[in-house]
This record gives C-alpha cells, sequence and structure tokens, in this order.
C-alpha cells in the first residue's frame, strides 16, 4: 500500500460532490456527506421553477445546509425541496430570507433564526 492508499483508506474528509456560485459574492459546496454549506459576502441569488438552484440535481443528498458568517441575505427558494436536509445553521448577520426558501424541506423540524434577521 503506498502512501495515497493510506490517506484515503483512513481519510474522514468528505470529497466535494458539486461547488459554484450562488450569488455575486456568494459560493457553494456540496460534500458527499450531505453537507451545503454557502460562504462568501452578501446575498445569494433567488430561484424559482424556470431557474433552479444550482445543486438542484442533488437536493435529494443534501442533509445538512450551513449558512456561513458574511452571508446577509438568502433569496426566494434557495433550499426549496431540499427534503433530506435535517438541520440548518444560520448565522448571526443574516438579515433577510426569501419566500418559500424553505420549501418542501420536510425533514426539517426546526430553524433558530439569528436575532439579525428583519425580513423574512
Amino acid at each position: 500500500m503506498d502512501e495515497s492508499d493510506a490517506k484515503s483508506l483512513f481519510s474522514n474528509e468528505a470529497e466535494i460532490v458539486t461547488t459554484g456560485s450562488c450569488g455575486k459574492n456568494v459560493t457553494y459546496t456540496l460534500t458527499s456527506d450531505g453537507v451545503l454549506t454557502l460562504s462568501g459576502e452578501g446575498e445569494t441569488y433567488s430561484y424559482h421553477s424556470g431557474k433552479p438552484a444550482p445543486w438542484s440535481d442533488y437536493k435529494s443528498q443534501i442533509t445538512e445546509i450551513r449558512v456561513e458568517e458574511s452571508v446577509t441575505t438568502l433569496g426566494s427558494q434557495i433550499f426549496s425541496g431540499c427534503n433530506g436536509a435535517q438541520s440548518v445553521s444560520l448565522p448571526e448577520g443574516l438579515t433577510s430570507i426569501g419566500s418559500r426558501a424553505f420549501a418542501g424541506c420536510t425533514c426539517l423540524l426546526e430553524v433558530t433564526l439569528p436575532n439579525t434577521i428583519s425580513s423574512i
């Protein structure tokens, strides 16, 4: 067994399934363990049935949603249909959540909103 085989055998790091942009200054990463992470600064784009979120082909794999600090706005329908998502982490500093942002997230039992939210 060479060094690369040993690393893959004992690595606990999830692999990146897909990554890209979901806002002018916001990016997303979905890893093989089902974690969708939004990072960067400012607002995400809004989505709708004619323009779904860029991870829509993988939404059944998403089990956890993490929005990192400095993301201030979640656009409309951004997580719509992520019916396997069981938890979401929203940062202080998030000020707005667009309409139907969590529509169809049937496994999501609770969302704790930060004190900085002024618009839903």
